[in-house]
C-alpha cells in the first residue's frame, strides 16, 4: 500500500488510477449482472431498450463513454439501484483494492426483499425510507445535506415514474 500511496501523491497518477478503475469496473459489472441473470446481450438490450451492439460496447473496457442515462437504463433493466457519488481517495482505493467477482453481483429488488430471502429486510427499507422522508424540507422541496446550510432539490413523488 505504501507504494501506491507514493504514486497517488502525483495528481496525474490519481486521475489515471480512477479513470482506469472506472473504465474496467463498469463493463465488468454490467457483464456480471447479465451473467447473474442468465441473460445474453440481446436480452439485456431488450430489457434496457438498447440494441445488442450497444450492450456489447458497454461491456468493453476500452469503450469508456457511458452516460448516466444509459447506466440508469441498465440498472432499471436489472432492477437494481445505481450509486454514483464522489468519495475521498481512501474510500475509492478500499472499494477497488481487491474485487471479488461475486462483489460485482447485485440482487434485484425482488430478490433482495423477498420475505423468504432475508426476513425483516423489507421492514428495514421502509424504516430507512421513512427516516429520509422526515429529513426532507417539504416546503422548499429541498433535502438538507451533511448538517450544513446547503440544501439540494429533491423530486416530489409525483415526478417519479411509478409504472
Amino acid at each position: 500500500m505504501s507504494g501506491l500511496l507514493t504514486k497517488m501523491k502525483n495528481k496525474k497518477y490519481r486521475d489515471s488510477y480512477v479513470a482506469s478503475h472506472i473504465s474496467v469496473g463498469i463493463p465488468h459489472q454490467i457483464r456480471a449482472l447479465r451473467a447473474q441473470r442468465g441473460w445474453n446481450q440481446k436480452k439485456l438490450g431488450a430489457k434496457a431498450n438498447k440494441k445488442q451492439n450497444v450492450i456489447s460496447r458497454m461491456e468493453d473496457p476500452n469503450y469508456g463513454k457511458y452516460s448516466l442515462s444509459s447506466l440508469l437504463d441498465i440498472a432499471s433493466a436489472c432492477d437494481v439501484a445505481l450509486l454514483v457519488k464522489f468519495v475521498p481517495f481512501s474510500r475509492f482505493i478500499q472499494e477497488h483494492d481487491y474485487v471479488d467477482p461475486k462483489s460485482l453481483y447485485a440482487a434485484s429488488f425482488d430478490e433482495e426483499f423477498s420475505q423468504t430471502q432475508v426476513p425483516g429486510q423489507a421492514d428495514r427499507l421502509v424504516g430507512v425510507a421513512a427516516a429520509a422522508e422526515q429529513t426532507m424540507d417539504t416546503t422548499s422541496s429541498t433535502l438538507p445535506m451533511g448538517g450544513g446550510s446547503t440544501a439540494y432539490p429533491v423530486f416530489s413523488e409525483t415526478r417519479i415514474a411509478t409504472s
